[in-house]
């Protein structure tokens, strides 16, 4: 027989066209994402290290060690960072084999028993920074700016 190859390409490009539009899609989405993480995380560490508030700033708060509120504050992001990257590069466990199957149900454990883990720490870390906020606001920054 004679083969349409019109309506052939159309059954086979279109398809893959739209998946490769979609995957590009999808990362730049996640590039964009990132790119705000990277500034917010900046932004906060820049906050806690080298703002000053006028004269009730930091040369009015004795005893206090500026810089190392920096690196505390700059080692919870690290970690924040470490642990949302090993969140977001989890295994999916989405798949009908994961309820289904005895093996897919296994992983699915193991998998969502680490993402707990790892949501608690980053629970736990963004507390941190919150803590750390509250320091700045006892020494005199305007809470409108912390």
């Amino acid at each position: 027989g004679i083969m349409d190859w019109i309506l052939l390409s159309f059954a086979i490009v279109t398809p893959m066209n739209s998946s490769i539009g979609f995957a590009f899609k999808r990362r730049e989405e996640g590039l964009n994402h990132i790119a705000k993480i990277r500034s917010l995380v900046f932004g906060i560490y820049q906050a806690h290290s080298t703002w000053d508030w006028g004269k009730n700033g930091r040369e009015n708060s004795p005893g206090v060690d500026w810089e190392k509120h920096s690196n505390v504050v700059l080692q919870d992001l690290l970690e924040i960072c470490d642990k949302l990257c090993r969140y977001l590069t989890l295994p999916t466990v989405g798949r009908a084999r994961h309820r289904m199957t005895l093996k897919g149900k296994e992983h699915a454990t193991e998998a969502f028993d680490v993402m707990e883990e790892l949501m608690l720490v980053l629970l736990t870390k963004v507390n941190h920074l919150s803590l750390h906020c509250e320091i700045l606001k006892n020494h005199g920054m305007p809470g409108n700016e912390s």
